[in-house]
């Protein structure tokens, strides 16, 4: 069995405000190495789930802006047999290396389309035969086109509930609350993590229920 994961920034637990990967303060670098460290830790969650459920493959591609070469996740942090797509410069496609022989795709620290409410730092907008998509909807049309089911997904509530009505068999995890762009309720790094493990094992178990359409 063989795992597409994709990984964006935005939407893991603690995470609230926009990535200022050029703050080059004290402050500012400690701030970005605890949330890389979160965004790793669900990551490895979303990983070794897959190795535990069965998977022999898993590729994530660490999606995460561009203006920072896509290099966010910290690589030891991972399970050893993971293998992860970093860099942006050369890229040969926005979610390189997903084709038709992947199993199931997946999506961790997913955030909602611009113009959102209620979603941290909401972004990202295109039209796709009429329908408004945000960057998982985009994620799962792209799968779908490979005829490649998204069976999970986490980040923050309104990206969920987005996706979910595209594709509301698949599992997913909440990670946050928002009240707005720059604040929510959200679990600790700890829970996310527990809940990702065990919606990624859920999921791969039943991933014939899940449609590869949208």
């Amino acid at each position: 069995m063989k795992v597409y994961i994709m990984v964006d920034f935005e939407g893991i637990a603690g995470f609230l405000e926009w990535d200022e990967h050029f703050d080059n303060t004290p402050m500012g670098q400690a701030k970005r190495h605890r949330l890389r460290t979160f965004l790793t830790n669900e990551v490895n969650a979303a990983a070794t789930a897959c190795f535990e459920a069965g998977a022999g493959e898993v590729l994530v591609w660490d999606s995460h802006g561009p203006r920072a070469n896509c290099n966010h996740i910290y690589l030891e942090g991972l399970h050893p047999e993971t293998q992860v797509i970093q860099g942006w410069k050369g890229l040969p496609s926005f979610y390189p290396q997903l084709d038709g022989r992947f199993d199931a795709g997946m999506y961790v620290g997913m955030h909602a389309m611009e113009g959102t409410p209620h979603a941290i730092t909401p972004h990202t907008r295109q039209i796709l035969n009429g329908t408004p998509l945000g960057e998982g909807g985009m994620f799962l049309a792209m799968c779908s086109f490979f005829r490649v089911p998204v069976v999970f997904v986490s980040g923050d509530s309104a990206a969920i509930d987005q996706v979910l009505g595209q594709v509301p068999q698949m599992e997913y995890v909440k990670t946050k609350w928002a009240f707005g762009p720059y604040s929510a309720r959200t679990r600790t790094p700890a829970k996310s993590c527990e809940l990702i493990a065990a919606g990624v094992k859920r999921a791969l178990a039943r991933k014939s229920e899940i449609p590869w359409w949208i």
